[in-house]
């Protein structure tokens, strides 16, 4: 009896301490797909402050946190394209640690991560193409990025879009990604390079420049015929007065040689030899005369 008195004046006498507790547990947890994560979440727990949690997934069973003050949290680094089966197990801690909650262990599934998706073209008119994308799963947004678009991108429902009116001579790298409830996939690019028209197999200006070059080796070809016709022809024309002028010059040599061999018949040649000319130096003296002739004209 005594024993029972003196713990009840304990109990009255000290200053009373609060007891810790959860006055609820933790529900409903859900599952949000993020970019390349899932956000886990869940309803506050109710009781003595502070009140922390602790939180396991199966998606990263090392990752476990053991003093959350939030109400998620949030697993990153996963694989794009992987529906995540989840064991998720989430505790509340309600006074420092005097009374843990129960424990809520649930399987469920995360939103499907997009995954990663394929850019391309399925008609190409050089300025003009149709890019197009292809992936495993669903889209609910498909978006291109490129500074040609107004406002640097567009989006449509559709998996495909028509780009016109790309300039002649330039490379552009268009950078594509899927959305699906709110996340984004993996981004992916795709070059395509705008060839200029060609003429021949060559660009305009190519054609243009060989052109320019056969047109002045033409010229120059036509100019060399010309010049070397004339110089032919005034050549011929001094050969033939030189051929007329040494022949009539050899025609009077003849005539006159005559006449001197009538003439110095009688005479001693020796006596004479100092005032006449061998046949070979007159017509030699007449060649020099008749070039000299042809070309003082």
């Amino acid at each position: 009896m005594g024993f029972m008195i003196s713990i009840l004046l304990i109990f009255f006498l000290h200053p009373k301490v609060a007891l810790s507790t959860c006055t609820s547990n933790p529900t409903s947890v859900n599952a949000t797909a993020g970019d390349r994560s899932i956000t886990f979440s869940w309803d506050a727990v109710t009781g003595t402050a502070p009140i922390t949690y602790e939180f396991y997934s199966s998606v990263d069973p090392s990752n476990t946190q053991s003093a959350l003050s939030a109400t998620s949290y949030e697993i990153g680094n996963l694989t794009v394209g992987v529906l995540y089966q989840a064991t998720v197990r989430v505790q509340a801690n309600c006074g420092g640690g005097a009374q843990l909650s129960q424990p809520l262990t649930l399987l469920i599934s995360a939103n499907t991560i997009p995954a990663t998706p394929e850019l391309n073209v399925n008609s190409d008119d050089n300025t003009d193409i149709n890019l197009v994308f292809t992936h495993e799963g669903e889209a609910d947004t498909y978006v291109i990025v490129n500074s040609f678009f107004s406002g640097g991108s567009v989006s449509t429902s559709n998996n495909y879009y028509f780009v016109e009116g790309l300039e002649e001579g330039q490379t552009y790298t268009f950078e594509g990604y899927t959305v699906l409830n709110g996340v984004e996939s993996q981004h992916v690019t795709y070059t395509h390079e705008v060839e200029e028209d060609l003429v021949w197999g060559m660009s305009p200006f190519l054609f243009a420049l060989m052109w320019i070059i056969v047109i002045v080796l033409v010229v120059v070809i036509v100019v060399g015929v010309i010049v070397f016709c004339y110089w032919y022809k005034r050549r011929k024309a001094n050969r033939e007065l030189s051929r007329e002028s040494t022949q009539n010059l050899a025609d009077g040599d003849d005539a006159s040689t005559a006449d001197e061999k009538q003439a110095w018949e009688y005479k001693d040649p020796y006596q004479e030899a100092g005032y006449r000319l061998t046949e070979t130096q007159r017509k030699r003296a007449f060649a020099i005369a008749a070039q000299k002739a042809a070309l003082a004209s």
